[in-house]
């Protein structure tokens, strides 16, 4: 059974199966095999150690697929690989391809075999939607969607979010628990709308706020384009408010946060650990590090600790009697 297990894995690995535009990887291909080796018990156990079939009926992967999402197409990046897939979730406002740690985690995974994924949210880069109407709220929606519509409902996946992503992945954790198997946080900055922002604003600021919905605010090192309507419907989505253990998140979480980050004080990733109810969360502190986190050393760093999240999952199917 032993040898008929590896050779499934290798040949199946390394020649894959396929039927109409529905590739498979070897997750999938073991399965097959397995099954009419007659090892179909153990085949439900094995093959659930990481690697996936890929997009769940839509059978597309590359650059800039559109996938609709309640009415607008938005726009994915998606290589499959390995499981868990690596989702990574963007800071505000720029596109995914402004950003180098996500051509930066692409290719890492790449050399890894591990899947890849990361979309423009609505109202951004190549994404179909006015900025204006986008929020909190649309974001996370639409970022569960598309998880669920690319991976598929048996996926398992990291979140790696930095900025507003980090708040986002939160949000999308709690929503899909049984999905996420863990967390990376870059400069993550959950409730700055309220907490941050609006302190900082002139008075001129928030009348023009109020009367036009929208401003642009210099913040940090980067000016941005602030909406009531982001702001607003934040408050829906605080995650900082509930004290110790408030957030039930219970996945390996990695913070990295940089003590020069000229948007976030530092002292709110110490209270964002504290909320989590996890017991495998830890912050990395960066020395000189800024907001962005964009040099070499932050490039390693984020994925030492997206592969560290990555290395633990491992499950195994115990629902037969026979399955050990």
């Amino acid at each position: 059974m032993e040898k008929q297990l590896e050779s499934a894995f290798v040949e199946g690995y390394v020649g894959g199966l396929s039927s109409g535009d529905m590739r498979w990887t070897r997750r999938s291909v073991c399965r097959e095999r397995l099954v009419r080796a007659g090892g179909k018990r153990r085949a439900q156990a094995m093959v659930r150690w990481g690697w996936t079939a890929m997009a769940a009926g839509q059978g597309k992967s590359g650059r800039d697929i559109m996938i609709e999402v309640n009415g607008n197409r938005l726009c994915v990046d998606y290589y499959p690989g390995s499981a868990p897939t690596v989702v990574f979730l963007p800071g505000f406002f720029y596109a995914r391809y402004q950003y180098a740690k996500s051509n930066a985690l692409q290719m890492f995974c790449k050399r890894k075999g591990q899947g890849f994924m990361v979309h423009d949210y609505y109202g951004i880069g190549r994404s179909e939607g006015d900025f204006r109407d986008g929020n909190l709220s649309r974001w996370v929606d639409g970022t569960v969607e598309i998880m669920d519509k690319v991976l598929g409902p048996d996926s398992r996946c990291v979140l790696v979010g930095s900025g507003i992503g980090g708040w986002i992945m939160l949000h999308v954790a709690l929503r899909r628990k049984q999905n996420v198997v863990g967390l990376v946080g870059l400069s993550a900055d959950p409730d700055f709308t309220d907490d941050l922002l609006l302190p900082n604003l002139s008075e001129e600021q928030k009348a023009t706020l109020e009367s036009e919905g929208i401003i642009e605010m210099r913040w940090g090192m980067r000016t941005y384009p602030i909406s009531k309507n982001l702001i607003e419907d934040a408050r829906n989505l605080f995650a900082l408010r509930g004290g110790p253990g408030s957030i039930d998140i219970t996945c390996p979480v990695r913070l990295i946060q940089g003590l020069a980050d000229e948007e976030i004080p530092p002292q709110r990733s110490l209270k964002l650990l504290e909320c989590l109810k996890s017991e495998d969360a830890t912050i990395t502190f960066v020395k000189h590090g800024d907001h962005v986190l964009e040099n070499d050393d932050d490039f390693k760093r984020m994925w030492e600790a997206t592969c560290d999240v990555s290395d633990k999952y491992f499950e195994y199917d115990l629902t037969s009697t026979s399955s050990g």
